[in-house]
């Protein structure tokens, strides 16, 4: 019990880790193509 509730935390955690990394995937892509605009 003790080690599926560490793991469950593990993976939410390695969830809540994805959505950040995503979240800075788009805003680095968005800004090359701002950036690829301007020029």
């Amino acid at each position: 019990y003790i080690v599926t509730t560490c793991s469950d935390d593990f993976s939410y955690s390695l969830k809540g880790i994805n959505i950040l990394t995503q979240l800075k995937i788009h805003i680095l892509f968005f800004s090359l193509i701002h950036l690829n605009s301007i020029y």
